[in-house]
């Protein structure tokens, strides 16, 4: 029986790898958290800190690349509803035929306020952000502006599931 759990378990990990190589190979766009393509309205706990080092990659139809090799994107639990972040991206950018551009990326600062305590019940939150022009626009690195975002958050837990979502005005 260990055989074959073993043999099982080597097959899924298989599966999986090919199936992640497969869709980077396609050129399509892979989410995967944290951070999740929606965010939850949850803090980290009164007066905890939450470091969170995501990458993002993205491979356009013409060949180019662009995403973050990583971004410093701190957390902290301001009360029981509130956090409040700062976060630094080191992006990079690729054109097909041209030398790819390294950098750090635009600023960004964020207040989280969650409305409602029972995830059960669901409750909201907002996540406003403001994102200053750091990154270097001329060299794909940034805006060139300062650009804001107001999601609206929503979470709502059943049983072992747990469903988030976001819609946001950019």
């Amino acid at each position: 029986m260990k055989s074959v759990v073993r043999s099982c378990s080597a097959c899924l990990r298989w599966a999986a790898s090919f199936i992640a190589a497969s869709l980077t190979a396609c050129g399509g766009e892979a989410w995967a958290g944290p951070p999740f393509f929606s965010n939850d309205p949850d803090p980290p706990d009164l007066g905890q800190w939450e470091i969170i080092l995501p990458s993002t990659y993205s491979r356009s139809s013409g060949a180019a690349t662009s995403g973050e090799w990583t971004t410093f994107d701190f957390n902290y639990g301001y009360d029981a509803r509130t956090q409040l972040s700062a976060g630094l991206p080191v992006s990079f950018l690729r054109e097909p035929n041209q030398r790819r551009q390294s950098g750090f990326g635009d600023v960004f600062l964020e207040y989280k306020r969650r409305f409602g305590v029972d995830p059960d019940a669901g409750y909201f939150g907002i996540d406003p952000e403001v994102a200053f022009p750091t990154g270097d626009s001329n060299r794909g690195l940034g805006a060139g502006r300062t650009t804001a975002a107001f999601p609206l958050l929503y979470q709502k837990q059943g049983g072992k599931w747990t469903a988030y979502a976001d819609t946001r005005y950019k």
